[in-house]
């Protein structure tokens, strides 16, 4: 649900209440270890402080099936 909220919201404010609200985790800690296996899986990546898909054609067929 991580990688369908970073589609759908963007992906450089991942720890704001709007976007764990949104992915209906409640706590950092649970959105940082989502985000460190998609990047372990390398679907994403962290350039930063933003996390980047690392093909941006998976985000827009993310984006049209939500």
């Amino acid at each position: 649900t991580v990688l369908k909220g970073l589609a759908d919201m963007g992906t450089v404010r991942v720890f704001t209440s709007e976007f764990m609200d949104h992915v209906r985790m409640s706590s950092s800690g649970a959105v940082k270890r989502a985000l460190n296996s998609l990047v372990a899986s390398r679907l994403i990546y962290q350039y930063r402080t933003e996390y980047k898909f690392s093909n941006p054609f998976l985000r827009e067929w993310i984006k049209a099936s939500l």
